[in-house]
């Protein structure tokens, strides 16, 4: 019987604002499911204009930047 390969490696994950109070809290329990990926995690005070490459995932709050047109985006959730 195949197994699914389990992902793995370097994830590097950018945080802003109050993304950092949603997405830290959750990490123990991501890594306990997916025990192969490094995690490199950059909490910035601020979305930048630094470029996507620096980062695998971004997650923030707000409204797009005028220069995240080239980013796939979606939302994860809605804050009331």
């Amino acid at each position: 019987m195949l197994r699914a390969a389990q992902p793995q490696g370097l994830l590097r994950v950018r945080l802003h604002g109050f993304a950092v109070r949603m997405v830290l809290p959750r990490l123990p329990g991501f890594l306990a499911h997916f025990p192969n990926f490094d995690l490199h995690i950059e909490i910035a005070d601020e979305a930048s204009d630094r470029p996507a490459k620096s980062a695998d995932c971004i997650v923030r709050s707000g409204e797009p930047l005028e220069t995240d047109n080239d980013l796939g985006m979606r939302p994860i959730a809605l804050l009331d």
